[in-house]
């Protein structure tokens, strides 16, 4: 595995996009993919797709930070990685990887009920 980011690699969906060079096909339609006609998957594309960054210009932000306290775990950032079950279908390591990351990036991992790895193996 790379230990980078790939070139070219700025948003989920540029993964998305190299993801068929890393998977096998019935790996990645189960990945990928929703059930019945895929309605999940476009209400969560077009939920995500009305969010936006607006810039406020001119704003003093020398006292800016993204830093922020959730349960009383002190974070540099707003961002926690959300459960995801049966990550090994997509990577060797699954969820020890996943918790490898979170770690280098100060993020915090929600752990999935149906995780490929033990809960100790995570941690």
């Amino acid at each position: 595995m790379t230990p980078h980011i790939p070139a070219g690699v700025w948003n989920a969906i540029d993964y998305e996009r190299l993801a068929p060079q890393h998977m096998d096909a019935g790996r990645l339609a189960y990945v990928a993919g929703g059930c019945g006609w895929d309605r999940t998957v476009a209400a969560n594309r077009a939920a995500f797709a009305a969010w936006a960054i607006v810039p406020r210009l001119l704003r003093d932000v020398r006292g800016g930070h993204t830093r922020l306290t959730l349960g009383g775990l002190d974070l540099p950032h707003p961002l926690l990685l959300a459960p995801v079950a049966h990550q090994r279908l997509a990577h060797s390591e699954a969820e020890v990887a996943t918790a490898r990351a979170a770690q280098a990036t100060g993020t915090c991992l929600v752990a999935s009920t149906l995780s490929s790895c033990t809960l100790e193996a995570i941690a």
